[in-house]
């Protein structure tokens, strides 16, 4: 943290706004370097809890050490329009931590705009890295925002050529505005689903997101041939599991 503000100056040199002038080497009121009860930055991060200074992955991570569980995180989420840089330093990031699966959203805009090379470089940019440290990519497309299947058609045959993990519907976050001013979410629909296995490569699997509830939900797209599903209602759709097929 910056122990004082530097104010722009007028033509006059007179500063804009008026500063007390403080003296840190004194400690008086002006020092930020220390708290008021009178701990340094320095003490105060030394007595923070271990946990407080992991990341969410990481925390994840420890947390599921005992467990097979594997750990992965999003990039570029959900609004997808980061710069490729941003995107590659967030994979890089996240893969250093620990996580083995990340889920990427392509930039809307210029899929809507079929910068179909920017595109392709954004993914390979991403999925390059996770390949460096055996990671796997998942690529949202968000559906609800392509008015067109061409669009979806043209991001699995990307996505194919470029031997991505996954392709995926949605972010869970992709509402759009009805003719009646209401907010309204498709997510993953049978139309997309049966569309993005018919044209992604066969090595390229189809991950199922946004409006999956039920068992009855998962036994339906599994039939599509989605192979992931991602769910908020994920308890509820493994008790039913268990119970229905007695495991």
């Amino acid at each position: 943290m910056f122990s004082h503000r530097i104010e722009g100056q007028r033509k006059d040199n007179r500063p804009h706004h008026r500063c007390k002038k403080t003296d840190h080497r004194k400690g008086d009121q002006g020092d930020f370097s220390r708290s008021k009860e009178g701990k340094s930055q320095a003490d105060q991060r030394s007595s923070r809890k271990p946990d407080q200074d992991l990341t969410a992955v990481k925390l994840a991570i420890n947390i599921l050490k005992r467990s097979d569980v594997l750990v992965g995180t999003v990039i570029g989420f959900p609004h997808g329009n980061n710069r490729i840089e941003v995107n590659v330093y967030e994979a890089e990031l996240a893969c250093e931590d620990g996580a083995v699966e990340l889920d990427m959203v392509v930039n809307i805009g210029k899929v809507l705009s079929e910068d179909w090379d920017y595109i392709e470089e954004e993914i390979k940019a991403v999925d390059d890295v996770a390949k460096k440290y055996n990671a796997i990519i998942k690529v949202i497309f968000e559906n609800d925002f392509l008015p067109e299947d061409k669009y979806k058609i043209k991001l699995c045959e990307i996505c194919s050529k470029l031997k991505v993990a996954f392709v995926k519907t949605s972010t869970g976050y992709g509402f759009m505005k009805g003719e009646d001013n209401k907010y309204f979410y498709k997510g993953a629909t049978d139309h997309d689903l049966k569309l993005m296995r018919k044209y992604s490569s066969s090595e390229v699997e189809v991950k199922a997101a946004g409006g999956l509830r039920t068992l009855d939900d998962v036994l339906r797209v599994k039939e599509i041939g989605v192979t992931r599903v991602g769910a908020t209602a994920t308890e509820t759709i493994l008790l039913e599991a268990k119970k229905r097929f007695n495991e």
